[in-house]
């Protein structure tokens, strides 16, 4: 054979290696000039190439690749690139020629090499790319010599780096390694000596100095010590978010143990999992926590906390206990294969080593205040408490719902100026949110090159990279700036970086090729918990390239695909080899969610799964969890496709299998959706073909996502034209198409809620029909509400506002009672002014007592300030509740309305806008007793500027109520625009009679009947008084992973019955019962036309788990939701009637309340007044504002898809821990019922 055809064809075989090793892709086609071509051309065309396709694999040998290269560049059949793009072929990779003159021009392709013999050979593959270019044509004179002297070797012989490319690599790695063999309590400890008075912890519940903190955590060593702790024996920390935590952590250290942090919004059998993983020898908890709210039953434990400290105080500070720096010093579990989590050893020594190098990186000093963040979940939050505290700065802890409903404040309540962050979090943040912001470290996922530009210039940033079986962080990108490439990983923290071939680990790829990242150093983590061979399969054997180094360390290898990119050694990441990805930055194995799926479908044959992570239509970031469930198999190399939405599949899915997910997943490793494929795609190599799964949901649109989301099938059609109407209300109301609305679904199925109801129930009043809301949440489906509703038969218009005689309402002859009370509390009244005289209602007198509301709208375009000034003054004229000046008298409370609206229009100077506006007024009038004869009602107007003005409307929490404000707004802008129709809305002193006088005649024998044999629930003491002097507080705690009624039950009836458990287990007893608030707008006389008051009553709500009908979660659910429709008729009857008769006290009050909020929170409203002006529309109450009385009261709300608690108390009823510890277990209960509704009362009071 010539010798120009074997250097041809090993020229071409070797190009194609070297563009698989750069690429990473296995199939290589090239371009490769014909045999007849003339190579004395100046150029060449299309036509003059053959087409090479070589598909390449490690078992190969050279001979016979040479053998089809030769073939396919002689064979006069092979096509040419003409032939193979009309047909419609792949387009090819790289065009090759071999001539001595370098052509003009050559058909464009990602790459091209010339070659003049095999002296010269020139090749661009991207012209800003010179180090890659010259690193390939190095690497093709060396892999072409290799295959002409070794032609019948195996192809993997040419994919190790060459001698000179090995010296390269080692020159970039001659750093030598710093290893630091010292306990991380030890180096706590200096600190503590150097700056005793320092702040080591500065948290919501309290603060510790370094003195402090020491003190108190060798006395807890010592008490950990008593109880077993010794060497290698883990201690398990399941606390909340909370200085303790600190403490615990430095106290098993100090006693020579190691901790797991449990994260305790993980489900109880995941933890559970992990402490028998470790063999706990005990879990630290809050000695506050009641025992039933501690789920990890069957390990001992060990109380921490402030109830516990004076007894722990007793102890020596000074333990006596060795640790060496190879004992190990904690255990992070991340997600692994085999459905179970992994637990990673990590040793003083190591972190010691990391933290001394990583934190400097960081620069963490003592003027760092560390914004402590991550979930105990991330072994950042292990950074964030031992890091800073080697470094001497300060911990700063805030509470959970601080952290998570407004993060700029909590940090800047902390005066922070560190923070550790995803990307994930940190997109929804802008600098100018968190000004105090110093350096800002992001890790967990790939930041995004619009992150960088957003934040480089306000902040030091800082890219972090290093998996958790490296003691946290192993490198560092600083500076960032807002041209810097988010991926390359920066300088390396006591620790080499090397890159092997991802299929052969013996080999280091040549610099410039696709490798796996293997981390090198003495930060590496000891190994697995009882996984020998994980451990082995990551952490070693020691690697043949590593024999020249002296005194080389243990390897990690990571799975993380990387390549160097420049002649200084820099490395970029370029994604994951395996099937790990990052959620909320948190490293999932996808692998442990297929297994945990497969184990729900045992009975499935032949089944094909796989779990991805994509990004849902219309969004750039986030990615979600898809359960891709094979229906068929399809032939290899066919392409997949996707099944339509299996109903079958879905209710599956959503009431068995994801329940049963949620008990052994954290919520963010349970799949969204499941998403049938027809025919289930496999590689060649028959493996999952992933990127097609990928590929096949990307092309779905957003309404074709939401059939797999279930949010759509096929409605039934209505068959009556009472049904038509419904069909049409129900679109309406609840804003979804009509022909989503299905005659088997019920109302609640639909998304509807109690409010919901009753603009139902009015939009149906309208058009002349009769339906009450306890019919609407009663009735199974809309076929059975469509036969409950009557047709209304109008009659003649009846004018509301003269059926209620003045003073009517009054015990006595009521215009005599009236004159006595104004001549008493209102000398400067005359009656004359006085339109009538009324009772307030027992809700009225409770939010009385607590100070003004100030609804702040702030305007954005010209105000023609008289006209506004006008339509206040004639809302205030059209509702008689804001002409009501409130009278106590002796314990009563009287609400007086004047016949003309007084003066409430107030002008006020501003010379430039001012936020908090309303909070100034609130603090210029909290002491003031000058208008205390007037109505609360006030308008303030400040203009701000040409085209900026503000209107804040003060009124008194017993004026209005949520629909009222709501109402008033919009009635406010129509009188502006001139829109307002002539219709007056009822009188709030008709609700007043109509709600009075239910309290006389009915309801009553409802209440007896319902409420025999019980007693009020109380927490505590019952309460002896009524004005203590206790403080009042308020508790947040946000539930993150969604929450979904099962079917048919409403969100609130979900809440009321999971309250109801909490109290048992609380108060030890099995009937109990509490408040619920309970809007009264259905009423007979207004029905459902906008009256403005505060049309709301406490009603009492019973749960007897001794009745004997209630077993499983379903029954309790279904129990407490009859109730409330039971209740509903007779909802205006007062506390004070209740108690008359029935057993209970006269003076009894409510224990605890619970009330649903279901209007959505979020960020303040934005309406726009007419074409030119806008107004933004959000709500201040001042702090503090809940009235001084003994109460419990727990709301709940929907903020951004996420169920929010919210507790208001005071101190004299319960701590603000005891507090905590029952919105916890709340949250905790509320999941449990929704997840698995036919699990029994008792295993779920259990959990």
């Amino acid at each position: 054979m010539e010798k120009s055809h074997i250097f041809k064809e090993a020229a071409c075989l070797a190009w194609a290696t070297i563009l698989w090793q750069f690429t990473g892709c296995e199939d290589v086609i090239l371009a490769v000039e014909r045999e007849d071509h003339q190579t004395s051309a100046t150029h060449y065309e299309r036509n003059d190439m053959t087409v090479v396709h070589l598909s390449l694999k490690y078992t190969l040998k050279i001979e016979d690749v040479l053998d089809i290269t030769r073939s396919q560049i002689n064979n006069a059949k092979s096509p040419s690139i003409e032939s193979t793009t009309s047909t419609g072929a792949t387009e090819y990779t790289s065009t090759m020629s071999f001539s001595p003159k370098r052509p003009r021009t050559v058909h464009k392709a990602s790459s091209s090499l010339w070659w003049d013999g095999i002296q010269k050979p020139e090749a661009w593959i991207s012209p800003s790319d010179e180090w890659k270019c010259s690193r390939m044509i190095a690497r093709l004179k060396y892999c072409t010599g290799q295959i002409c002297s070794q032609p019948f070797g195996p192809l993997s012989g040419l994919l190790g780096a060459s001698p000179t490319e090995l010296a390269i690599i080692k020159e970039w790695n001659q750093q030598p390694l710093t290893r630091h063999d010292r306990c991380i309590h030890h180096l706590i400890e200096e600190k503590a000596r150097s700056q005793p008075d320092h702040s080591a912890i500065e948290s919501w519940d309290g603060t510790l100095t370094y003195a402090e903190l020491d003190r108190i955590a060798s006395q807890y060593a010592i008490l950990l010590r008593s109880n077993g702790v010794r060497p290698e024996k883990f201690v398990g920390i399941y606390l909340h978010k909370s200085r303790w935590t600190a403490v615990a952590i430095l106290a098993v250290l100090k006693s020579g143990g190691a901790f797991v942090l449990l994260d305790t919004s993980h489900p109880v059998e995941r933890l559970k999992v992990m402490c028998q993983a470790v063999r706990v020898s005990l879990v630290l908890k809050f000695s506050e926590e009641q025992s039933s709210n501690l789920a990890l039953t069957g390990f001992p434990v060990l109380e921490i906390g402030d109830d516990d400290l004076h007894e722990v105080s007793r102890l020596p500070a000074i333990p006596t206990f060795r640790s060496e720096h190879a004992h190990a010093a904690y255990v992070a579990f991340t997600s692994g294969s085999t459905g179970r989590p992994k637990g990673i050893i990590i040793q003083h020594g190591m972190f010691s080593t990391g933290s001394l190098s990583h934190g400097p990186a960081y620069q963490m000093t003592s003027e760092s205040r560390v914004f402590q963040f991550s979930s105990y979940a991330f072994d950042g939050a292990i950074m964030e408490h031992l890091t800073t505290l080697i470094a001497g700065g300060c911990v700063c802890i805030p509470s959970p719902s601080e952290q998570f409903n407004d993060l700029p404040a909590a940090f800047a309540k902390l005066n922070a100026n560190f923070i550790c962050l995803t990307p994930s979090v940190l997109h929804i943040l802008l600098p100018s949110q968190i000004p105090s912001l110093r350096t800002l470290a992001v890790t967990g996922e790939l930041m995004s090159k619009e992150l960088v530009q957003r934040w480089a210039p306000h902040v030091q940033l800082i890219i972090t990279y290093g998996p958790t079986e490296c003691s946290v962080a192993s490198s560092t990108t600083i500076p960032v700036y807002p041209d810097s490439d988010p991926r390359v990983l920066g300088s390396t923290h006591n620790c080499r970086f090397w890159v092997a071939d991802p299929d052969c680990a013996e080999l280091l790829t040549p610099p410039g090729a696709i490798g796996e990242l293997f981390i090198e150093g003495p930060i590496v983590g000891r190994g697995y918990v009882n996984a020998d061979l994980d451990t082995m399969a990551v952490y070693g054997p020691n690697r043949p390239w590593l024999d020249s180094i002296p005194f080389p360390d243990r390897t990690y290898r990571t799975g993380d695909i990387v390549q160097y990119t420049d002649a200084n050694g820099s490395l970029r990441y370029l994604g994951r080899k395996d099937s790990q990805v990052k959620i909320r930055g948190q490293r999932v194995e996808l692998g442990e969610i297929e297994h945990s799926i497969r184990s729900e479908f045992q009975d499935v044959e032949n089944l094909h799964l796989a779990v991805e992570a994509v990004l849902l239509p219309g969004k750039t970031q986030n990615r979600s969890l898809v359960v891709f469930f094979g229906i068929s198999r399809a032939s290899t190399g066919e392409n997949g496709a996707l099944a339509p939405p299996c109903l079958q599949l879905l209710q599956q899915w959503d009431q068995k299998t994801k329940p049963s997910l949620l008990q052994s997943l954290p919520n963010y490793m349970v799949p969204a959706m499941i998403v049938p494929v027809t025919r289930f795609p496999f590689t060649l190599s028959g493996k999952t073909d992933r990127k097609q799964l990928q590929t096949l949901f990307s092309e779905l649109s957003r309404e074709e996502v939401d059939l797999y989301l279930g949010v759509e099938f096929v409605a039934l059609a209505p068959v009556s034209p009472m049904e038509v109407i419904l069909q049409k209300s129900i679109s309406e109301t609840l804003n979804i198409d009509c022909h989503k609305v299905s005659t088997d679904r019920s109302f609640v199925e639909l998304g509807g809620d109690s409010v919901d109801m009753m603009r139902l129930v009015s939009s149906l009043r309208e058009q002349g029909i009769q339906l009450s809301v306890s019919d609407v949440m009663s009735c199974p489906d809309i076929a059975v509400l469509s036969r409950k509703a009557q047709i209304i038969i109008k009659t003649s218009e009846v004018s509301l506002t003269t059926d209620i005689e003045p003073f009517s309402l009054l015990s006595q002859p009521g215009k005599e009672t009236a004159r006595n009370l104004v001549s008493e509390h209102l000398p400067g009244m005359v009656m004359d002014d006085i339109a009538d005289l009324l009772p307030a209602t027992e809700f009225q007198h409770l939010l009385f007592l607590g100070p003004e509301d100030y609804i702040t709208m702030h305007f954005e375009g010209p105000v023609n300030e008289v006209r506004l000034e006008q339509s206040c003054q004639e809302l205030i004229q059209r509702h008689s509740i804001l002409r009501t000046i409130f009278v106590k008298h002796q314990e009563d409370l009287f609400q007086l309305v004047l016949k003309k609206p007084h003066e409430a229009f107030v002008h006020r100077r501003l010379d430039a806008f001012i936020p908090d506006f309303a909070e100034q007024l609130w603090n210029e009038q909290r002491y003031d007793e000058t208008e205390m004869d007037s109505p609360v009602t006030r308008f303030y107007f400040a203009q701000c500027g040409a085209e900026e003005s503000l209107l804040v409307f003060r009124p008194s929490h017993a004026q209005y109520d949520a629909d009222s404000i709501n109402l008033l707004q919009r009635e406010l802008f129509s009188i502006y625009r001139g829109e307002l129709k002539t219709k007056f809305a009822p009188d709030f002193a008709i609700w007043v009679h109509d709600f009075l006088s239910q309290n006389a005649i009915a309801g009553q024998e409802f209440w007896k009947s319902h409420l025999t044999g019980s007693s009020m629930t109380y927490i505590g003491q019952p309460f002896a008084v009524r004005f203590p002097d206790g403080e009042t507080f308020t508790l947040d705690r946000r539930i993150d992973s969604p929450v979904s009624p099962p079917h048919g039950i409403t969100m609130a009836s979900l809440v009321k019955a999971a309250w109801a458990l909490v109290l048992t287990e609380t108060v030890g007893v099995q009937d109990v019962v509490f408040g619920q608030w309970m809007s009264c707008r259905d009423s007979p006389q207004t029905g459902e036309d906008p009256t403005i008051g505060p049309c709301l009553n406490i009603v009492p709500v019973r749960v007897n788990l001794k009745a004997g009908d209630i077993h499983t979660v379903q029954d309790l659910l279904a129990a407490v939701q009859h109730q409330h429709a039971q209740t509903i008729p007779y909802s205006r009857v007062q506390l004070s009637a209740i108690s008359r008769i029935s057993s209970w006290p006269p003076n009894a009050v409510f224990g605890t309340e619970v009330l649903h909020n279901t209007e959505e929170h979020g960020d303040k409203a934005i309406i726009q007044v007419d074409p030119t002006l806008k107004a933004s529309v959000q709500a201040y109450s001042p702090q503090q504002s809940s009235p001084k009385l003994r109460w419990l009261i727990i709301e709940s709300y929907v903020e951004n898809g996420d169920l929010g608690l919210r507790m208001f108390t005071t101190t004299t009823d319960v701590s603000r821990q005891e507090g905590k510890g029952l919105l916890d277990r709340l949250a905790q209960l509320i999941q449990a019922c929704a997840n698995d509704p036919s699990a029994s009362l008792h295993s779920i009071m259990k959990s």
